[in-house]
């Protein structure tokens, strides 16, 4: 198949694509973005693909297309930490915040908190530490937490003094949501300071789709101020700018609650309408049959489920793996057996790492169509090796493992490429109890113990009883 781009006009269209997204050309930027994600899959750059999919996921935030980062969030998950830059891993755990605080999926307010001190420890990393503490700063107002919201700010600001944040649009949010902490606050004095410093410090950018929320922090100070006519033309005016008026559902509360202050029912009611139609309008939208499909798939049990399947194979995952230690459990009765393919690196050399992952996905395939018991787990522990959990004796169990050992020797695998038939062979490790009790990790062990001893002739299994 012919190749969408060269590596250097791949390049070419990720500079115009990141140039779109830092100056708010946001349909250019995630036209040029998904061109570049396309080209990269191709051309195997993986770590420009997982660039261009965190600046998609950014596009998307920043267009209030939350739902949209989903897809992107699953692939990155399991490209992230052997592809992505330092930067790329920080944006992506902070767009995963964003995307659980949106869904309401965990503790959002502690998510952000914890990213922000991680990221603190980590010199050079500027814009995204920018980035989370004004989310961190948004989350302290809709929370009602103002006094830990002020305590980030004149943190962040020292941090702005320090190291200069190099995002001009980000100085704008960060100056947005400290007026937003001041003015729950009741500090009007700090919000016209605020106010003054985005008028005139050049290093700050207000990008047109964002404009709306500098006039609605502007509207609530001259309410406040005695401005009260002028005040309500301009929050009036500014509303009719906003595409999505659930995103200033809480600017508008304040709206309301200062209206209700100076006892202009009349407005009041106006505006409780609006946000009644708010209200209506996102039931109305979660009812329908596409956001009701979508909800399903975002629901708390389905993305957490996500959390612990290999992107590439299909089983479960290493993080599956790793909380089912974490769950301290102790087993009898039960077998672990490792696994991996012999000469794996003389299949990527010969014939490419495409072919590489097909054989890891056919040997995946087997393992899954095997299970002769529901509740066998197989597990790709990383990049060929596998683990199966396996809740029997051994005894009970090593003759279905000879017959899949034999299977994968016995099954050709075709390659299309060079219109081959090669056999895959691979070694197996076994560790296993009787009726005592061991950790799986202990038993884990055991098994990568005997692999090893396994590999010295390959196409072996090599079982150890523990003691």
């Amino acid at each position: 198949m012919k190749k969408l781009f060269t590596i250097e006009q791949q390049q070419q269209h990720f500079e115009i694509g990141k140039d779109a997204f830092l100056n708010g050309r946001y349909d250019e930027a995630e036209m040029n973005l998904r061109l570049v994600i396309e080209s990269a899959f191709q051309n195997n750059d993986y770590s420009t693909y997982v660039s261009a999919l965190i600046y998609l996921n950014r596009t998307f935030i920043n267009t209030a297309q939350i739902q949209e980062m989903y897809t992107s969030l699953l692939i990155l998950q399991s490209l992230i930490k052997q592809h992505g830059t330092t930067e790329d891993y920080f944006f992506y755990k902070l767009q995963q915040a964003i995307f659980n605080n949106y869904y309401s999926i965990g503790d959002a307010l502690q998510q952000f908190e914890e990213l922000f001190e991680e990221v603190l420890q980590v010199e050079d990393e500027n814009t995204v530490l920018f980035l989370i503490g004004s989310n961190l700063l948004f989350t302290y107002c809709e929370r009602n937490e103002m006094d830990k919201g002020i305590t980030l700010y004149y943190k962040l600001l020292d941090l702005v003094e320090r190291y200069d944040c190099p995002n001009k649009m980000t100085r704008f949010m960060h100056h947005v949501y400290a007026f937003l902490l001041f003015y729950g606050k009741k500090d009007w004095a700090m919000c016209a300071h605020i106010m003054h410093e985005i008028d005139t410090d050049e290093r700050i950018t207000i990008v047109d789709s964002f404009a709306y929320l500098y006039d609605i922090c502007a509207a609530l100070l001259k309410i406040q101020l005695g401005e009260i006519d002028e005040a309500k033309q301009l929050f009036s005016d500014t509303l009719k700018t906003v595409n999505h008026l659930a995103h200033v559902r809480h600017e508008l509360k304040l709206w309301i609650d200062a209206l209700r202050e100076l006892h202009l029912y009349e407005d009041i009611v106006h505006y409780q309408t609006i946000m009644i139609d708010i209200l209506e309008t996102e039931y109305a939208s979660e009812v329908g049959k596409v956001r009701k499909q979508s909800m399903k798939e975002m629901s708390r049990q389905f993305y957490e489920g996500q959390l612990f399947v290999d992107q590439l194979t299909n089983v479960k995952n290493r993080n599956f793996y790793e909380n089912l230690l974490a769950k301290q459990q102790r087993v009898k009765n039960y077998t672990v057996v490792v696994l991996d393919i012999d000469r794996f690196k003389s299949i990527n050399d010969t014939y490419g790492h495409i072919v590489g992952d097909q054989a890891i996905k056919c040997i995946a395939s087997h393992l899954l169509n095997w299970t002769p018991r529901h509740d066998i787990s197989v597990v790709r522990y990383g990049g060929d090796e596998f683990i199966l959990l396996i809740p029997y004796r051994y005894e009970e169990i090593k003759h279905f493992i000879k017959q899949l050992h034999d299977l994968i020797l016995t099954t050709p695998f075709y390659i299309p490429k060079t219109n081959e038939h090669i056999f895959l062979s691979i070694s197996m490790g076994v560790g296993y109890t009787g009726n005592a009790y061991y950790s799986i990790e202990d038993l884990f062990e055991i098994a990568d113990t005997a692999i090893y001893e396994a590999k010295k002739t390959r196409s072996t299994i090599v079982a150890t009883a523990s003691s």
